[in-house]
């Protein structure tokens, strides 16, 4: 409905431009017009790498996450330490991601692998990331059609933020897309604000909603517990020697998810640390065992205690 009425005002204001000879040529058409106008949807998840779940780092390991969905992929003999950064950021962000990077044997990448690539398949894809570097050429922008890379443009500007772009026609056999950052010399990189959209071009970043944010990186890695005071806490009256067993929901996950356990829960009147088990796209149970009869309870105690719940595709 929306572009219909835009497409109608459009139509008008390019009508009467004309007409006034504000405009040079009657060949501006609405359709030419609309996508400035029109907001497009970014296809990413975490776009201003403002979520950081698994805390701020760093994050070193080969196939690690970072920022949320963000993933570190290790060249050869190359090393990185992936940070969350709030100083050294782009425009009014609230965070940015930090790669201590030293080149070894081959580049190295961080980048996000696209859930939903079967219907981005046969249309043209663009990325654009606001990159910082201190080396100039160092970094570039890639889309991964399938597990091959079409490079953008690399930038000689240091010392500030510059956007790198790159555009690819996704393949109409396409069997995975992933979108990054290729690093390709020794030198501390800053990444932050990107977007991915469908056509040649993409509009000016707009940050999501915090809830929209979290809700989208939720859907991959969620944690559970993990806060001063208890937050998840279970008990039960029973005889000695009896498991009680709780149904727990999570957000709906991609695919089944990894759940596990972390660090030592209060217990009063278990024998053992709880655990965790059934998992499903959006449930899972935890159980435990009293070691007398009465009130058996386990309860999550701090920041180091919580559910942690996976489900990368």
């Amino acid at each position: 409905m929306i572009e219909h009425v835009l497409a109608d005002i459009l139509r008008d204001v390019a009508g009467l431009a004309r007409r006034v000879g504000r405009l040079e040529t009657p060949e501006v058409t609405t359709a030419a017009l609309l996508p400035a106008v029109l907001p497009s949807a970014n296809l990413l998840t975490n776009p201003g790498l403002e979520i950081w779940q698994r805390g701020s780092g760093g994050f070193t390991a080969t196939n690690a996450y970072t920022a949320d969905r963000w993933q570190i992929l290790l060249g050869g003999t190359s090393t990185v330490t992936v940070t969350r950064e709030g100083t050294t950021i782009d425009g009014a962000s609230l965070y940015a991601a930090k790669a201590v990077y030293v080149q070894g044997s081959a580049n190295s990448q961080i980048d996000q692998l696209i859930e939903d690539f079967t219907q981005l398949r046969g249309k043209t894809l663009t990325l654009s990331v606001r990159v910082r570097q201190g080396v100039a050429s160092n970094v570039r922008p890639y889309i991964s059609d399938s597990g091959a890379k079409t490079y953008g443009t690399a930038s000689a500007t240091t010392g500030s933020y510059v956007t790198l772009m790159v555009s690819l026609a996704i393949g109409a056999a396409a069997t995975s897309v992933r979108v990054g950052i290729d690093l390709g010399a020794s030198d501390t990189v800053y990444l932050d604000n990107a977007i991915l959209t469908i056509g040649s071009l993409t509009p000016t970043y707009r940050p999501l909603h915090p809830a929209d944010d979290l809700a989208r990186c939720q859907r991959y890695f969620e944690v559970q517990g993990g806060v001063t005071n208890s937050d998840i806490d279970y008990q039960g009256y029973t005889s000695a020697a009896q498991e009680l067993r709780f149904a727990r929901s999570c957000v709906p996950k991609a695919v089944v998810p990894t759940i596990t356990r972390v660090g030592t829960w209060s217990l009063t009147n278990v024998a053992g640390q709880p655990t965790v088990d059934v998992p499903g796209t959006n449930s899972y149970r935890l159980r435990f065992t009293s070691s007398g009869a009465g009130l058996a309870e386990v309860n999550t105690v701090d920041t180091t205690t919580y559910i942690s719940i996976e489900a990368n595709p």
